[in-house]
């Protein structure tokens, strides 16, 4: 069984951490949680942690991986806390 998320039903454009890879702009960061996102002066896509750092050629791809990345990291808090 798969984790799924609202906005697997919703338009991801109204999902929050999609509108901020969106607008990222050319040497550009953020984080989310323990993931820095960056878009770098080649127009890739980096999403950086203390245990990788994974580049993506498009932000669909980049969203995708960080999405599941923060719902199994959401769900191993909530199996740590039962």
């Amino acid at each position: 069984m798969e984790q799924t998320c609202l906005y697997d039903y919703l338009d991801k454009q109204d999902d929050p951490l999609y509108r901020k890879i969106l607008l990222l702009k050319k040497g550009e960061d953020f984080y989310v949680d323990i993931y820095k996102i960056s878009l770098n002066l080649f127009g890739l896509y980096e999403v950086t942690c203390h245990e990788s750092h994974i580049a993506f050629s498009s932000r669909d791809e980049c969203y995708r991986f960080l999405n599941k990345k923060i719902n199994e990291s959401q769900l191993n808090r909530i199996n740590k806390t039962n």
